[in-house]
């Protein structure tokens, strides 16, 4: 067993996620313990503050959800966040805790891995099923948390289009003396469709803890990337069957006037796990898009639950599903039927992609005054499902990845524009800084850029 690439129950420090040193390159410390048994193995997984949390969420302060004038913008902590938000890449900026946070996800994922290989031969049958729920739930770790990072650090993926382009090192040993270099993007999600498809093989069907994933979890992150990546019959295929894996709310029992209106844990939820902290998530001054303020009608619920009116000259996001000043980043039943309308709707059921955002919208306007949504036509349809999630996955990382993948498509590709202090800035449709530069200690080391 090497005895060195082990870890057990220990959080890295901070240094470890925001200094100065790869995490590629980061080495367990001596004094952690090795992970003998299943319980060992589990508790690994089990630590929410590695494996739940820190999902990347400078895409969302890129996205145009996010509105704010000049205050807000220089109460941001960090710069980093500055030039998000203006869409800036000058004075040295990097993006460090996405990177780090993410491939600590994969390391924990890997050591469990190994250990689980090395156990197989020996584990009883009376373990055999615990041992299988760890493999998947390791597998899926890692297959989220690299998918997580290709979708900052590389190109929106065309398949058969941009196949050789660069995607993210595909780190799959715990050893730290491995340094692979940038998998093209076609064997990276070729790497993370692999993971998922085996993390389903192995995961059960229920899991006792909404932080531990399950089957319909893993087939639901597959639903989402394979829409991502425009296999629309495999993205409907998969969440067709998912629609029934919870229960929808009901808006209307729901108290506006809470300070956050949804429950945490509440019965949408399928796999929590939290986007990671900056200064924007609990500014006052960071405004939701006042376009998309008019966008709730009336009779709309979403318009109360999701936004604080309580100052009109700045109205602010606080429906999170985490149920406070957190934003939701894991797997949820509302999105699924996103999925699944659209889905349908690309390949031609329009009545069946229809019939689902219905199903969806009528929980969540007022009782009794819902008016089913028509479309006779694959382009209204798609008009309505696509305008939809913006408005029911409102403040998630959602949007970044909305915006990368529609942009493909002249019809949705969208121009966005900030006005700040006097200045316009501009992100085009394909511009190079929808991607996030890869941290500079990488390219040091000699890890490639991004343009």
């Amino acid at each position: 067993m090497q005895k060195h690439i082990y870890i057990l129950l220990t959080i890295l420090s901070a240094g470890v996620l925001m200094g100065c040193e790869g995490y590629l390159d980061q080495k367990p410390r001596k004094s952690l313990v090795v992970p003998e048994t299943l319980d060992d193995l589990q508790a690994l997984l089990d630590n929410a503050v590695i494996m739940n949390s820190n999902v990347p969420g400078l895409g969302l302060l890129a996205s145009d959800d996010v509105f704010m004038e000049e205050a807000g913008w220089a109460g941001l902590f960090a710069e980093m966040e500055q030039q998000t938000y203006l869409w800036r890449r000058d004075g040295g900026f990097e993006v460090i805790g996405e990177w780090n946070g993410a491939y600590q996800k994969v390391f924990y994922s890997n050591v469990v891995l190994e250990r689980l290989h090395e156990m197989e031969e020996v584990v009883s049958a009376n373990e055999r099923g615990r041992w299988m729920a760890l493999k998947g739930a390791a597998l899926f770790f890692r297959g989220s948390a690299f998918y997580d990072l290709v979708r900052i650090f590389a190109q929106a993926y065309q398949p058969g289009v941009n196949d050789s382009e660069m995607g993210i090192p595909l780190k799959l040993t715990a050893r730290v003396t491995e340094r692979p270099g940038r998998a093209t993007l076609e064997e990276t999600y070729k790497q993370i469709i692999g993971d998922l498809n085996q993390a389903i093989e192995f995961l059960p069907v229920t899991a006792s803890s909404l932080n531990r994933p399950n089957k319909p979890v893993a087939e639901s992150l597959l639903a989402d990337l394979h829409l991502q990546l425009g296999n629309y019959s495999m993205a409907r295929d998969l969440s067709s069957s998912l629609l029934q894996a919870g229960t929808l709310l009901d808006f209307n029992e729901l108290n506006p006037e809470d300070p956050f209106p949804v429950p945490f844990l509440n019965s949408e939820v399928l796999f929590q796990s939290v986007m990671a902290v900056y200064s924007f998530t609990f500014s006052s001054l960071v405004q939701v898009n006042p376009i998309l303020q008019a966008s709730y009608a009336a009779n709309d619920l979403r318009g109360r639950i999701f936004l604080n009116r309580q100052n009109p000259q700045v109205v602010t996001f606080k429906g999170s599903y985490c149920g406070n000043f957190d934003y939701f980043a894991g797997i949820s039943l509302n999105e699924l039927y996103l999925i699944n309308s659209e889905a349908r709707i690309r390949t031609g059921d329009v009545a069946g992609g229809m019939e689902v955002l219905n199903t969806l919208l009528e929980k969540r306007f007022e009782a009794g005054t819902f008016q089913p949504l028509e479309a006779s036509s694959v382009a209204t349809a798609l008009a309505f499902v696509l305008m939809e999630r913006r408005k029911e996955l409102l403040f998630r990382p959602s949007r970044w990845y909305d915006l990368r993948r529609l942009n493909n498509d002249s019809e949705y590709a969208t121009t966005l524009v900030r006005e700040m202090g006097g200045n316009t800035y501009i992100l085009a449709p394909g511009d190079n800084r929808y991607v996030f530069p890869i941290p500079q200690v990488e390219v040091d080391q000699g890890m490639k850029q991004n343009p």
